[in-house]
């Protein structure tokens, strides 16, 4: 769960200063190259007019499980991505790795630098996304010049609220992206084991020409699972937001066991927010209900 969550997850003013900031919900200080500013859809610093982003995130499990994927062809395939190589570095007195990737995203091919920490034993990653070779270098620095700092709570930096329904707990966060399982547990016993995720796209000013469109293929690109049946699409409100609720039967991939999938995908101007619930297809009428209550609750904190 936590290995398939580091691989997927890996704005604003052009002439911005850059300077030493503290990346909220972190233990991270860093310097991003001139023209990144901090971003309210992800715990680090974007350029909206060159489309490029650096993003901190910290997983609980242990750093080489959190990697692991990263050595797992199948794994990286399925996700458009090649690791162009693997350097070892060390941050303060920490060892990791700094990683040279290449990931296919909507028909594009975008590069990305990401610095594995291994911090205190678990994984401390920073990843930088770039489209041009303009920037390679100065985002390469910026990552190796990290410093550490006293952490602020993760979940006080989420921009967004909602009230877990038990038995769900938040078991963790990745940059703006909450995970929630029964008491919190930080890792599922079984893969149909239920999860529900939420979180806010890391794109500013995101227009989609089909909403319900884009909702359907954003469940169909789960990378997790397959033979996807979609029964039904409706409208719904969330965060303030208009879009689509889907309902959908599937499989996954490793265990192929029966799941149930229900999405909630709504937008506005300033990207989208994003609600997934999977548990076991046999547990629906156990967990639906726990899925649609946290939806209700989920608010956005800009608003």
């Amino acid at each position: 769960m936590i290995k398939a969550w580091s691989l997927l997850v890996l704005t604003l003013f052009p002439f911005a200063f850059a300077y030493a900031q503290v990346v909220p919900g972190t233990d991270v200080d860093l310097t991003p190259p001139p023209g990144f500013t901090p971003s309210a859809r992800l715990n680090g610093f974007a350029n909206q007019a060159l489309g490029e982003a650096i993003m901190v995130m910290q997983l609980p499990a242990p750093y080489q499980q959190a990697i692991a994927g990263f050595a797992d062809k199948a794994q990286l395939k399925a996700k458009g991505m090649v690791v162009l190589s693997k350097t070892p570095v060390t941050i303060a007195s920490d060892q990791g790795l700094l990683l040279d990737i290449t990931q296919a995203v909507n028909n594009k091919t975008v590069r990305k630098w990401f610095l594995a920490i291994n911090h205190h034993g678990k994984l401390l990653g920073v990843i930088a996304t770039y489209t041009s070779g303009e920037q390679r270098t100065e985002l390469q620095k910026a990552l190796m010049a990290i410093r550490y700092v006293k952490g602020s709570d993760p979940i006080k930096a989420l921009g967004f609220s909602l009230e877990p329904v038990a038995p769900f707990k938040i078991a963790w966060t990745i940059g703006q992206n909450a995970i929630l399982t029964p008491n919190g547990e930080n890792q599922r016993k079984n893969q149909s084991d239920p999860v529900f995720m939420v979180g806010l796209s890391t794109t500013a000013n995101y227009q989609v020409a089909d909403a319900k469109q884009e909702a359907v293929n954003h469940l169909n690109s789960i990378a997790t699972l397959g033979d996807i049946h979609i029964e039904k699409v409706l409208p719904v409100t969330m965060a303030g937001q208009a879009g689509y609720q889907i309902f959908a039967t599937a499989k996954d991939n490793k265990s192929q066991a029966p799941m149930f999938v229900y999405q909630v995908m709504t937008f506005n101007q300033q990207g989208y927010t994003l609600a997934l619930g999977e548990s076991a297809e046999k547990d629906r009428a156990t967990y639906l209900p726990a899925f649609e209550k946290m939806v209700t609750s989920i608010k956005l904190k800009s608003q």
